[in-house]
Formats: structure tokens, sequence, C-alpha cells
């Protein structure tokens, strides 16, 4: 079955973090139960491997940032694709100058499928008697009526998430700074909208940022839509060659 038998089985979070036999937890809750889950479990003495995004706003990063220094725990943010091979590959090319001097990279996501845009399942069983609405709600910033819509399909309200930006476009910024470790932009620009899916989401279901490094003489270029399932990849365009990451590499001069 993939269950662990003897696991135990909480209610609330704040049980699990207080038990002596616990000495870390893995936070994968719906983002805006990231910041309070992860302050409790460090004050609680847990280390913590928390699922990206992170959290919903700049000022919680800090929060968490203070805590987890003030309680001397181990703290680490979940990205998948860090031992992916094709990343090690690529940055030890861009290391090597092989492509030149690199001037603008575009990443991408495309997705053109029902999950894909998180409209998941709702399940049949869902229901105010079987749902905590109260605790599922927590610490979001609207405290919204019960809705199977929200609850199932959390990923399409900022009550909950943080839309493309923090779902889909951490994963390829991460890759990126992996291969180039280019750190902080000097700024950022984004824009978007709902232009597919009126389901009353309210997170853009096509969005697009832009990244300038001038300290690199770099742009950064992200774009995605939730309504075309074409794969678009990731570019690294250099003076001398270009190079496409994904599950495999490319170089072409």
């Amino acid at each position: 079955s993939g269950l662990l038998k003897g696991a135990r089985r909480y209610l609330h979070y704040q049980d699990l973090i207080q038990s002596n036999d616990v000495d870390a937890v893995i936070i994968a809750t719906p983002d805006h139960w990231h910041t309070q889950m992860t302050i409790d479990a460090v004050n609680a003495g847990k280390h913590v491997y928390c699922e990206k995004c992170m959290t919903r706003t700049i000022d919680e990063t800090f929060k968490i940032t203070e805590a987890v220094k003030n309680s001397g725990k181990v703290f680490q943010l979940g990205h998948q694709g860090r031992q992916q091979d094709s990343y090690i590959k690529a940055k030890q090319i861009a290391e090597k100058n092989i492509l030149g001097k690199i001037t603008l990279v575009e990443t991408t996501t495309n997705r053109n499928s029902p999950n894909g845009a998180w409209v998941y399942e709702i399940h049949d069983e869902g229901s105010p008697e079987t749902i905590d609405w109260e605790q599922f709600q927590g610490a979001a910033p609207n405290k919204a009526p019960f809705s199977l819509e929200r609850f199932f399909r959390w990923r399409c309200w900022f009550d909950y998430g943080t839309g493309l930006s923090g779902d889909l476009l951490s994963h390829e910024y991460d890759a990126v700074n992996q291969i180039l470790e280019l750190g902080i932009p000097k700024s950022v620009v984004a824009s978007g909208g709902i232009y597919f899916f009126q389901d009353g989401r309210d997170v853009p279901d096509v969005f697009q940022a832009v990244y300038e490094y001038p300290d690199r003489d770099l742009t950064l270029i992200y774009s995605a839509t939730l309504a075309n399932g074409r794969n678009r990849g990731k570019i690294f365009m250099g003076h001398d060659a270009s190079m496409e990451v994904g599950s495999s590499l490319t170089v072409t001069a």
C-alpha cells in the first residue's frame, strides 16, 4: 500500500511538533501555512525541510529567517532539480566559458491539462463535515466561506498559494541560479492575466517576468501559459554558443 504501518496521524500539527520522538519535520502544506508552521517547529526544537515556495510574502521570509537563527535549528527549502544531471553539466559548461559571454537567458513553463492548471479532482466525500475549514484557512489573509474548489484547488487563489510565480517560476529561477549563480537581481518587472480559465481563480494563467542583472550584463526572461503544452525549455544565449537545458542538454554554435 505504500503506507508506513504504525505511523501516527495528527489532526493538529501543534501536537506533532511537541512530540519528544520527533527530530525534524517536512512541511508540504498549502503555501499560506509555511511561515507559521516553520516558526512553530523550530521554536519547538525541530529541524525543518519546507517545500517551496518558502512564503507568500517577503515580510514572512524575514520572520522565518529570524526564528531559524534564534533557534539554532537547520532549515532547508525544497526544490526539485538540484541533483539533475543536465543542470550539473550545464553549470560545468558555463564555468568553462564554452558559451562565451552570456547576456540573455530565457526559461519557460507551458502546461495544457486540468492538473497542470491546478484544476484537481474534487473528492465526493468532501463536505463541511469531513473538512476542518477553519483550520485549513489558518493564516490566510482573507477568510472565505466554505468552498470545495478552494480546498481541493487551493493553488488557484492567492489566499493560499503563489500562482505561477511561486509554484513554477521558482523552479525555473532556481535552475538558472544553480547554473549561473546569479544571486539577487537589480530589478524585476512582471505582468500577466487570467486569459483562459474563467473558473473563479485569482492567480494568472499567463505570466511573464523580466529580471535584470546589470552587474552581470545579463537579462533573464520567464514566460508561462497554462493553455498550451509546447515544451520551450531553458535557453542560455552566449556570444559563442547557445545551450538548451531540460532533462537533456544541447549546445549549438
